[in-house]
């Protein structure tokens, strides 16, 4: 079998038609043209940012979304059944969008004596969707981490390091779900739909309710209760929250491949077209820092990206190319945005 290059590919950058999901399938389901797929997600980790540690086997990851997509059969057809098996795994990320270990898995051993959490990462400029063993659904952001604890199956909570969005499945007020965040504040809820944006390097930790309630607590100590269309926005260093109403789909828009710019600072913009392009970008003008930008984009590439905003602001840019470090790594692309 002949393998389309362009089809993974598009798959990979998440641009990918249901033929092409249906193709990968048929790629996967073909012995004779393994080898082929496989050095096709060679070509596509190379171009990734990855970590050093973080090499990559094919045959081992190949055959871990094979062997991903061949339980998601099963489960069709025997629904009374979790994936693999209820008391040894913690949650399965969707393959749709687990192409050429964009997502990395680092569970311990799937023993039922092991009590490890499971870890999820998503890579700058991807997001995936996850299942959690309650029936729990959601997405997780660019470059950001999930963590799920095995050790007693009802205790529902999680750990976030990132952008997720959750739809809880409800079960009773003994089994609350409970999300954990770099800045210590948790968000506790029974059965709701929210979107919380908490990155360890970052000041603030930002919770957008969509669906329910949510109540917020800081060293067990209820501190906000979020209603429907409400956001809120914790300063860590400053210790204050503040609370707004929102349009909630534009914080919703990323799950869907969309980045909405709405009257932020062009220096926070940076940070967030960063991740959405798995490229640095930066602002060589302090004068721009404190610039609002009003923007969305979808399909546009990084090229088409800065030229719009070059429309907005009288900016010229610097591309820095990838290159090589002492420790066989490669640096990420970046881009310098400069009053001209």
């Amino acid at each position: 079998m002949t393998i389309e290059k362009n089809r993974i590919n598009r798959l990979f950058h998440q641009k990918g038609s249901l033929a092409d999901h249906r193709k990968l399938g048929e790629y996967f389901a073909g012995s004779d043209s393994n080898e082929e797929v496989k050095e096709v997600f060679r070509d596509q980790w190379r171009n990734l940012d990855v970590q050093p540690e973080q090499e990559f086997d094919a045959s081992r990851n190949f055959y871990k979304l094979l062997s991903l997509i061949s339980v998601s059969e099963t489960n069709r057809e025997r629904k009374n059944r979790l994936l693999f098996r209820a008391s040894q795994v913690a949650a399965i990320l969707v393959v749709g969008i687990l192409i050429a270990g964009a997502i990395y898995f680092s569970a311990g051993r799937s023993d039922s004596s092991a009590s490890h959490p499971i870890q999820f990462y998503s890579h700058n400029g991807f997001r995936s969707q996850f299942v959690l063993p309650d029936g729990t659904t959601g997405w997780l952001g660019y470059n950001s981490t999930l963590k799920y604890s095995t050790e007693d199956n009802s205790v529902r909570t999680v750990e976030l390091d990132g952008l997720a969005y959750f739809d809880v499945v409800h079960l009773d007020r003994d089994h609350p779900f409970r999300v954990e965040t770099p800045s210590k504040l948790a968000i506790e809820v029974l059965g709701t739909r929210f979107n919380v944006a908490s990155y360890s390097a970052e000041n603030t930790c930002e919770i957008v309710l969509e669906q329910g309630s949510v109540q917020l607590s800081m060293s067990e100590k209820p501190v906000e209760k979020l209603l429907p269309n409400e956001r809120i926005v914790y300063n860590i260093s400053e210790n204050t929250i503040s609370k707004s109403v929102v349009k909630v789909d534009d914080f919703l828009a990323w799950k869907d491949g969309r980045l909405v710019l709405k009257d932020i600072p062009l220096e926070e913009a940076c940070v967030k077209l960063s991740r959405f392009y798995n490229t640095d970008i930066e602002l060589g003008s302090p004068e721009l820092k404190d610039k609002k930008i009003r923007l969305v984009l979808e399909d546009e590439t990084l090229d088409e990206a800065l030229a719009l905003i070059a429309t907005l602001f009288p900016v010229k840019y610097e591309v820095v190319e990838r290159s090589q470090s002492e420790n066989d790594s490669f640096t990420k692309k970046k881009i310098i945005l400069k009053l001209k």
